[in-house]
């Protein structure tokens, strides 16, 4: 609506929150877009292919970027298929001549440019030119940050259900999820926050797990055939229960595929959609194996070496990553708190267990609001639940 006041008026839109980046090797070019568009547009400019790169490192993001078609060492097919790989989400704009024009209207074809600019152009068609590919940055971004905030509160909904039903599948789904962010961190693997998510679910399938028996396989003791087929199908369990929910599709795929056996891939440019399930599988797969070692009294060290060795079915490159995980609960100071006092956050130092001997809270476990009102709830024995312990902030 403003917008189009604006335009009516004749009015200028200014859009300085978004940056632009212009790459040509024709310096003079460069230096006219900059006097043209610098009133209306946050723009930078880069001579060459190289500088591009280096500029979208060094100050990126950018919303936009415009490359020429036709540079020496790397055309700008090539130097956009990089930033689409660095830079998802940046518009990527081509700059042709006439001659040039079936090369650039391939590119567009195959999905790597969202347009291209004939020269010579105007700079007012120039300028709408580049106001649409900010509107459609905009646009990309928004349902993003949307998704994942609707997505996470959704998560964390579902985990407050499973941390009063299972606080055994619970405090795991939380471990899975700490080692997840800390290996992505480590691969500098983009967009992590959907293989955080499927961590904090992969267990919600516990549920249904009689809590005897998580408990027999989580401290390593022998199970029989019929037992280790029960804990298998969790992963198909939750697979049922989270893909018929919009938006989880693919992190519920993630979330079935988690006993898959790694194979190498040959990834190169954006990956599929299949491609991202199958990291997400692998990263879940290694997670969980490393968890189940050192939550038995492994240390990291060896629960590393045992997971590096090929029969194990993992990818080394998240095996190595874990190696550098630190064990920060051995090492937090341990403080006693009256449980009035308990605030979400919090995480456990020890087990919180009822009268009845029933875990209430499991050790490591991320205190949240349904915990409390469960901790309050069934702590019947004043003096042993008058406090919890919890580690030290």
């Amino acid at each position: 609506m403003w917008k189009n006041t604006c335009e009516y008026y004749n009015y200028r839109v200014v859009h300085l929150d978004e940056k632009i980046l212009f790459v040509d090797d024709d310096v003079n070019l460069l230096s006219s877009m900059q006097r043209q568009l610098r009133k209306q547009f946050d723009l930078d400019t880069a001579v060459g292919p190289e500088e591009g790169l280096t500029a979208l490192n060094d100050n990126g993001p950018y919303a936009v970027i415009v490359s020429d078609l036709r540079m020496p060492g790397m055309d700008g097919i090539q130097l956009l298929a990089k930033v689409r790989s660095i830079s998802p989400n940046t518009i990527r704009v081509m700059l042709t001549g006439n001659a040039d024009l079936d090369s650039a209207m391939s590119a567009v074809n195959e999905g790597h440019i969202f347009r291209f600019i004939a020269k010579p152009i105007q700079p007012e068609m120039l300028a709408k030119i580049l106001e649409a590919s900010i509107e459609q940055y905009r646009l990309v971004t928004a349902e993003q940050t949307l998704l994942r905030n609707t997505l996470s509160g959704c998560v964390r909904m579902m985990t407050e259900v499973m941390s009063i039903v299972s606080p055994e599948a619970f405090s795991q789904s939380a471990r899975l999820a700490k080692y997840v962010s800390h290996v992505a961190r480590k691969l500098e693997i983009q967009d992590a926050w959907q293989f955080e998510l499927a961590a904090m679910l992969s267990q919600i399938g516990c549920v249904a797990t009689p809590q005897a028996l998580l408990r027999k396989a989580h401290t390593g003791m022998l199970l029989t055939a019929e037992e280790q087929s029960v804990v298998r199908n969790q992963a198909a369990v939750a697979h049922r229960m989270l893909a018929h929910i919009p938006r989880l599709e693919q992190i519920a795929d993630i979330v079935a595929s988690q006993q898959d056996t790694w194979q190498p891939q040959d990834v190169s440019g954006s990956p599929t959609q299949q491609e991202v399930i199958k990291l997400g599988a692998q990263l879940l797969r290694a997670s969980l194996d490393f968890d189940n070692l050192v939550n038995r009294g492994v240390s990291i060290g060896t629960a590393v070496r045992t997971l590096s060795h090929e029969s194990s079915g993992h990818d080394p490159a998240i095996i190595a990553a874990l190696a550098s995980i630190e064990n920060a609960t051995d090492e937090q100071e341990i403080t006693a708190i009256q449980l009035d006092n308990a605030k979400p956050g919090m995480v456990l130092a020890q087990d919180v267990i009822d009268t009845s001997g029933k875990v209430i809270g499991k050790k490591g476990q991320e205190v949240t609001n349904a915990m409390l009102e469960r901790l309050r709830n069934e702590a019947t024995d004043p003096q042993s639940q008058a406090q919890i312990y919890v580690l030290a902030a």
